[in-house]
């Protein structure tokens, strides 16, 4: 039986030197930026599409590239950043998005104190909503072993 409904991520938009992007908050620790829309920005006058993962590791440092949850990734994993026609994107203005907007998205979340947490909240929910679905799926498969079991037990005695 379920109790609940898939809850979507909360989503803020955010200023950045390169122009307004969406900050996704899909969990406490994880941040997913994005363009609003076919909005493009400009790096290094440069007009691009980019997205970029960011992961808060416990640390200390807040959010930060996200390099995996072990860190064994480099940081320029998170950015995916291409200009028209798929066209790849200089290293340098890779390198200028991951170093910049982990400090601008940490700035702008010192003031979002009730974000992460309705983020946290929407995590949660959604996890207990798997979890539910586990269960009644289990529920489900020991019914039915019952069923079975009990057939057996009926046969042997038949015997």
């Amino acid at each position: 039986m379920k109790t609940r409904e898939r809850q979507d991520s909360p989503e803020r938009e955010i200023d950045t030197p390169f122009g307004l992007m969406v900050a996704v908050v899909t969990a406490h620790d994880h941040i997913y930026l994005k363009p609003p829309g076919v909005t493009q920005l400009r790096v290094n006058r440069v007009t691009l599409h980019a997205t970029m993962h960011l992961r808060d590791y416990g640390d200390g440092g807040g959010f930060a590239p996200d390099q995996g949850p072990d860190k064994s990734g480099g940081p320029w994993n998170s950015v995916y950043a291409t200009r028209d026609g798929l066209a790849e994107v200089s290293m340098a203005a890779k390198e200028k998005l991951w170093t910049t907007l982990p400090r601008v998205v940490n700035e702008w979340l010192e003031g979002q104190g009730e974000l992460m947490k309705d983020a946290r909240r929407v995590q949660l929910n959604n996890e207990i909503m798997r979890k539910e679905g586990e269960v009644e799926e289990a529920e489900e498969k020991l019914a039915d072993c019952r069923e079975e079991l009990l057939l057996l037990c009926e046969a042997e005695q038949k015997l």
